[in-house]
């Protein structure tokens, strides 16, 4: 019975969630680090410049000495690194990624500022997870497909096992990485990280500052801090209650890290492995929390801003006229009608005649792009410019619209909208019940 309940422990999915949001971190620094050296690959990376200096080790760049193979074996490692990033054939791209950065670390250990060496050894673990259960191309695929339980339960342990082989190294950093700051004399004394502040190469001008004068004490506090916290790591990440606190801690320690000394990466690495210590269930419980807080703010916002919508928000009504054949048109607008807080936008199916009472709208322009009419001046806009006028009025969009009028500006805004519109499916007339529609193979253009 024992025995049962501990494979039924291990087989159990817990960490999905953890490793593909890790799978997206690394991804994200890997192409970092390949893109900001691009310029200085050959200097760094080809025998001809500092390669001899890197690691002892199996390397793709080993094979030819030629320049032209080093920039075909660089190049594909990006593009594997995009894929990997992006969760395309996640087991593949996991093996190819790791054997490919591995071979430039080997070339040149000193390609990041720390955090590599973690990051290493945690890609390889992250072959045998799986890591796009979540956030990828492969997510709605792979919840189709159906697994034999007996390959199901392996292919689990094999994942569980592989967490907890990078969580034990994470606990092995921090141990280590204390021990050896309690036998350094400045950490003991409380003075290290006043020190540190000192080296114009490792900090910066605000951390010098806040290491000096007045502020000297707390830099005492705060060395004896970050030794505390790597210590009682071990021990707090086991229950429930302390995770939290813990990880919020060295969050903070290392985001203060990469403020302070510059150490960009190596912070970012060691906050994305905590993303491994929490289940599914956690990760579903902060979302649920986070949900019913948006609807709090989403709630208080309305009550205390209602008089000034009614005085001055009225001016910026928009109605958006959009294809009520088209499946993605229909998934798009419940969506934003989800997110639109203060009802500005009013959508309107423009395959309905009665809805086209404005002259100036064409229904064959109105098959090729999204029009929408501001209510306050009249004035019509299409394509990328009515996406520029929805982000404009949805607060949670508003990252968007520098991003569109820069793609406006440079002339592809429209372009990549029309690429999409021109394939978006189309439904038969009467086939669509509560938003949910039939597809068919006709498309606009055909």
């Amino acid at each position: 019975m024992n025995a049962e309940r501990v494979i039924d422990y291990f087989s159990k999915e817990r960490f999905t969630i953890g490793t593909s949001i890790l799978r997206i971190i690394f991804g994200i620094i890997i192409l970092y680090n390949y893109v900001i050296l691009y310029s200085q690959r050959h200097l760094l990376f080809t025998n001809n410049g500092y390669a001899t200096f890197g690691n002892s080790g199996v390397s793709l760049y080993d094979i030819s000495n030629s320049t032209m193979y080093f920039d075909v074996v660089y190049n594909v490692g990006i593009v594997v690194a995009i894929l990997y990033t992006l969760g395309v054939k996640g087991r593949l791209s996991s093996i190819l990624n790791f054997i490919f950065y591995y071979s430039l670390y080997i070339r040149f250990n000193h390609i990041g500022d720390g955090g590599d060496n973690l990051m290493i050894i945690a890609l390889f673990f992250l072959i045998f997870a799986d890591c796009t259960k979540y956030f990828s191309f492969e997510q709605n695929i792979k919840n189709r497909k159906s697994k034999h339980p007996n390959l199901k339960n392996i292919t689990s342990i094999l994942h569980n096992f592989s967490v907890f082989f990078i969580i034990a190294q994470v606990i092995i950093v921090y141990m280590v990485s204390a021990t050896y700051q309690l036998m350094g004399e400045t950490w003991s004394s409380g003075t290290a990280l006043y020190y540190i502040s000192q080296v114009q190469t490792m900090s910066s001008p605000i951390f010098e500052k806040l290491a000096t004068g007045s502020l000297v004490y707390l830099g005492v506090i705060l060395t004896y801090a970050s030794i505390f916290v790597k210590y009682a790591f071990a021990f707090m990440i086991f229950n429930k209650k302390t995770k939290i606190f813990i990880v919020s801690c060295i969050c903070m320690f290392h985001i203060g890290i990469g403020i302070s000394m510059q150490l960009y990466t190596f912070s970012l690495i060691m906050i994305a492995v905590e993303a491994l210590l929490f289940t599914n269930e956690e990760y579903y419980s902060f979302y649920n929390k986070l949900q019913k807080t948006g609807i709090k703010i989403k709630e208080w916002l309305l009550t205390y801003t209602n008089d000034f919508s009614k005085r001055h928000l009225q001016n910026y009504k928009l109605i958006v006229f959009y294809d009520g054949r088209c499946g993605l048109c229909l998934t798009t607008v419940s969506n934003l009608q989800r997110l639109d807080w203060f009802g500005l936008i009013t959508y309107v199916d423009f395959r309905d005649s009665s809805n086209i009472k404005n002259e100036s709208l064409n229904l064959n322009e109105l098959e090729k792009r999204m029009h929408s009419l501001k209510v306050k001046n009249s004035k019509i806009q299409n394509g990328v410019d009515s996406f520029t006028e929805l982000t404009k009025r949805i607060i949670p969009l508003w990252f968007l619209t520098p991003i569109l009028y820069l793609s406006k500006w440079l002339g592809i805004g429209n372009v990549i909208y029309d690429f999409i519109a021109k394939r978006r499916n189309l439904v038969p007339v009467n086939k669509c019940i509560n938003n949910v529609c039939l597809r068919e193979d006709t498309k606009v253009g055909d």
